[in-house]
Order: C-alpha cells, then structure tokens, then sequence
C-alpha cells in the first residue's frame, strides 16, 4: 500500500478508511465521527486484526454491544491472548499466579509463539488449533531441547484454556496435546577431579579467591543458582548443623521489604551442612544486608555474573587441563546447574539414600533424581567386580 494511500474496510459495525505514514497502519473513522486511530504496526493482517477490535471497542463506547470482545474470539489477536494470559500469571500466588522467575520463562515463548503466528498468518487465537500448535512445535524443535519445547507447547495449551475461562473462546476451541516428558538430560555433570582443580586455580588466582567459597557452596549443598546467591545467615543453624530453605511467597512483610524469596515447586527443605561449607561459612565475613556470599566488592551476587565468572574466568583457562571429546557434552559445557548434577551423583556415589537426595535437594518427584544422577563407568564396573553370581567366591579382590 502505498504512503498516505486510503483503502475502506467495511467491519462489523462501521465503514472505517486504513492508510499507512511512515510505515505504521492507521485507521480512519472521522466519517463516522469515530476520530483518526493508530492501529501501532506495520504488519498489514494485524493492523487488520487491530481495526476490527477498534471497531467492536467504539460499538461497545456507544452502548451497541455488551462487550468488545466477541464471544468466540475470531477477533482476539494473538499479541492481546499473551498479553491477558502473563497479566494473570503476573498476579499473586493465592490467585493463581506464578514466581517472577517462572514469568520470566514465559515471556520468550509467548515472543516465539507471536513471531510464528506472523510468519503463518495466524492473526486471532481462533486460528490457534491442534493442527497449528504441533506445527509450530516442529517449528520451534529446531533449536529448543525437548525440555523447552515440552513447556512452550504446553503453556500454549494453557493460553487457549485460560482464554476459554475467560470466555474469550468457546469451549470449542480446546484441544489437548499428546506429549511425552523428557527422559534424562544433557546437562554436564562435573566429576570431582574437575571440582577440586577449581577450587585451587581460584585459591591460587589473584581476584578469583573469593569464588572458590562459591564453589565449595554450590558442590556441598546442590543449591541452584537463585537460591546460593539469596542464602542468608538466618538460614544456618551452626549448633545443629543444618541449612533450612523457605518459600517465603506467602509472606506479605518479605514482599514489602523486596527480599522475598521463592522456591522451585513451592518446597521448603532442610539440608545437613557439609564440614567443607561449614570451614567456608566460618571464615566468611558477615555484612549488613544478612546474605552469606558477596562479590569482590562486597556487592550482592546474581545469578547471570555468577555464571560468566564460572565460564569464563575458571572453565575457560582449565579447559586443556580437561578436554572434551568431539561431538560429545564434556567440562567446556558446563554452567551452574552442573553443580547440582554433581551434588546429586556423589552423594548416591558415596552412600547416600535417595530419600536422603530427595530432601537435601528439595525435590518430591524421585523421576528428578534419575536425571541428576550420572553414574561413572568406573563405578558399575567397581560394583560388577564385587557380585558373586556363581556363588563360587570368584570375585576379584581388585582390578
């Protein structure tokens, strides 16, 4: 359409002119004494979508319908359907909404969900079907682990519901999807060679001595990465021995003061402390805003700083010391989750119950632990040399 160019649109209530300036779409309904309206894109089938709910919005204005949005949803663009969707997600949690870190997942898949809608034509949340869910999981398998595209495809699912709730669609519009969980996981597991090598090169680095303390916690309690930086003295019992996490979502003084605190599934859960942590806390300093780690320069630790010191300050300069095979998952891959991975795999390793795991990781679901737990292959042929199947005493002292 050329600049300044009109074309009329006749919508379901009124007689509106479209024209594009400067590459954005407007909608023009002064003949109707409707006023002149950007629609706030330069995507032609959505500028479209935009007018016919401009066009519902001022029926609704002028007391002809009850509502602006049509009852079966054919209007309700796909930008609009996110949008209501992360508003809910975005409420407190004894209303149904989620942590802010759970949030944060979602908004790059409603980014990918809208990005494929364009690129099929796929304006409305009508459109949105069972057929065009599966192929936009296909679109996205290309880069996204089956992890990821497992709950992308079902946060889709939960859109097309919360907005059948909302009575945004028909009960008609649900559909459900057969999907399988993940088995396993690709995330690198460090070995505890690895471990210990970090530890001394930051003992030995100028700068990097105060992040071989946040080594020692991660590989001693299996924290992720969110909870060891928000660890807090009041969370260390010294005399029992013991590290108690909360989830403190409910708590309406935390959210006031800003430090309030959520756990992944909502679980609070206690851990013995390890003798190697116990040295580190012992030593530690302790500041004015209660949290046990702090940067260089006293300042608070994140989650993503945390992660490029590891990469790239510690893994990188080891990486020869412990290279990785061709085409396989080794030591140059591994990020802050690998901790907890190795937390997991040394303590079945070394003895520990899986009910005892379950509870010093926090997890209800013993399915977790098969894909944290990684079994060295030394340790099955250890095991195997120890069996007597024959019941002859031909078992191998050693090998």
């Amino acid at each position: 359409m050329a600049n300044k160019r009109k074309q009329t649109i006749v919508c379901e209530f009124f007689n509106w002119s479209i024209f594009v300036r400067d590459g954005v779409f407007y909608a023009d309904g002064r003949t109707e004494k409707l006023g002149k309206h950007s629609l706030g894109t330069k995507d032609y089938q959505e500028a479209e979508a935009k007018l016919r709910r401009l066009d519902r919005q001022k029926a609704f204005e002028r007391g002809l319908i009850k509502s602006p949005i049509e009852s079966n949803g054919s209007i309700l663009p796909i930008i609009e359907g996110w949008k209501r969707y992360l508003e809910d997600c975005d409420g407190p949690g004894v209303m149904g909404g989620v942590a802010s870190s759970t949030l944060k997942r979602y908004r790059p898949v409603s980014e990918h969900h809208t990005e494929f809608c364009k690129r099929e034509g796929l304006s409305t949340w009508a459109d949105v079907d069972k057929r065009a869910t599966e192929k936009y999981g296909r679109w996205r398998a290309v880069n996204a682990a089956d992890a990821t595209l497992k709950l992308e495809l079902d946060l889709v699912v939960s859109v097309k519901k919360f907005l059948v709730a909302e009575k945004l669609l028909p009960t008609s519009q649900l559909f459900t999807l057969n999907l399988s969980k993940p088995q396993g996981s690709d995330r690198y597991c460090f070995r505890s060679e690895e471990v210990k090598a970090m530890v001394q090169y930051c003992r030995r680095s100028l700068g990097l001595e105060w992040f071989a303390d946040v080594i020692i916690g991660f590989a001693t309690t299996g924290f992720r990465s969110a909870t060891l930086c928000s660890l807090r003295w009041t969370d260390i019992s010294m005399e029992a021995g013991t590290i108690r996490i909360t989830d403190e979502r409910a708590s309406k003084r935390k959210r006031m003061l800003g430090s309030i605190r959520t756990m992944k599934g909502k679980r609070d859960h206690t851990l013995p402390l390890h003798p190697s942590f116990r040295q580190v806390l012992q030593r530690l300093p302790r500041h004015a805003d209660g949290l046990v780690f702090h940067g260089p320069r006293g300042g608070r630790l994140h989650s993503r700083n945390v992660l490029e010191v590891l990469q790239n300050k510690v893994i990188k300069p080891l990486v020869e010391r412990f290279p990785t095979p061709p085409g396989e998952i080794g030591f140059e891959h591994g990020v802050i989750h690998s901790f907890r991975h190795f937390f997991c795999s040394e303590a079945f390793r070394q003895g520990a119950s899986e009910a005892q795991v379950l509870e010093w990781l926090g997890n209800r679901d013993s399915k977790m632990i098969l894909i944290y737990r990684h079994l060295r292959p030394d340790d099955s042929k250890r095991k195997m040399n120890t069996i007597d199947f024959l019941g002859d005493g031909n078992v191998p002292s050693s090998e």
